[in-house]
């Protein structure tokens, strides 16, 4: 017999066979609009959409758990902005149009990159912003709660990230994670203090090599 899972209050349910599934929708714990998905579905599809007799036309919420090992809830991810989110993050749920996970996570190495590294770092900074500013549209329009990240002063989030990146990117990081909207970084924190304090310690050596140099040249000439 087929196991079904469903959608209920935004998580996934199940499994349970096609009886029990079609008791629940005649008790009124789900409805015809419900989220189902089987083994061999492209996709979650509405109750309605799959067994005839139900009432049909409503678009169903979209569950935020996946629905079995290796099978990905759907999303309404919205796809403009080169930010879009990444299918299966409660970013990509909300429609949040800014989520740039792993850019943001180890786009970090670029300021060890001569010339280059920090005009990558005023980009990543531009993303930092952009999804800073998304994300506190949706808390003021009451769609999230508040939470560390969210009560950040948008002053005190280009400052921190400007001025005092060695403490404040891997801070920002830490709390961009646990709002729990984007792709989870569980690496992003020590990642980024280890691409910091690298930058740090080559800027100090390059310096160091560069006095000792003209140490060197300066005896020569004596």
């Amino acid at each position: 017999m087929a196991q079904w899972y469903y959608a209920a209050d935004g998580e996934q349910a199940g499994p349970v066979e096609e009886t029990e599934l079609k008791n629940l929708l005649s008790e009124g714990k789900i409805s015809a609009d419900t989220l189902i998905w089987k083994e061999g579905m492209a996709d979650w599809s509405p109750f309605s959409a799959v067994f005839s007799g139900a009432d049909e036309g409503v678009t169903a919420p979209v569950p935020s758990a996946s629905a079995s090992p290796g099978h990905s809830s759907p999303t309404s991810a919205s796809t403009s902005g080169f930010g879009a989110p990444v299918t299966g993050t409660q970013a990509a749920d909300l429609g949040l149009k800014y989520d740039f996970g792993d850019i943001l996570c180890w786009g970090v190495a670029i300021t060890l990159v001569p010339c280059i590294g920090f005009i990558g770092y005023i980009a990543l900074m531009v993303m930092f912003v952009l999804e800073f500013v998304e994300l506190k549209k949706l808390v003021d329009a009451g769609k999230l709660p508040e939470s560390q990240y969210s009560k950040v002063h948008p002053a005190l989030l280009l400052i921190g990230l400007f001025c005092c990146s060695i403490i404040f990117y891997p801070l920002f990081m830490h709390w961009r994670n646990q709002t729990g909207v984007f792709k989870p970084q569980p690496n992003a924190v020590w990642f980024a203090i280890v691409i910091l304090l690298g930058s740090i310690a080559i800027s100090l050596l390059l310096n160091g090599a560069s006095a000792f140099a003209d140490a060197i040249n300066q005896m020569e000439s004596m």
